[in-house]
């Protein structure tokens, strides 16, 4: 009989949620294992934009340079009534870790 593997952690769902979940745990000594249901990549676009939490996060796995190469930086936004006065202005804050506060994914169509 052969020995099942045997893993610490098991992730449903190979996403930009779990793989950055894949690496953290793989970078503390974890044996993960990740179930994936689609064969390849899903083509289409989901996500809009990152703050800089996440940036930080992907920077502990390697990944923050390459993607704030296809990121844009926010600037906000202004939601207004039917006559085009302003009703709440968002702003991005910095809070001071080395990254954009908000930054937008490009997803050419």
């Amino acid at each position: 009989m052969t020995e099942q593997p045997t893993y610490d952690v098991a992730i449903v769902g190979y996403g930009p949620v779990g793989a950055t979940a894949a690496n953290l745990l793989g970078r503390q000594g974890l044996d993960v294992v990740v179930i994936e249901r689609d064969p390849d990549i899903y083509f289409r676009a989901r996500a809009i934009s990152t703050d800089e939490e996440v940036l930080r996060i992907w920077q502990q796995v390697g990944l923050a340079d390459r993607l704030n190469a296809d990121m844009q930086p926010g600037a906000g936004a202004n939601f207004v009534d039917p006559d085009g006065a302003s009703i709440i202005r968002l702003l991005p804050v910095d809070r001071g870790n080395g990254h954009p506060p908000q930054q937008f994914i490009y997803q050419p169509a």
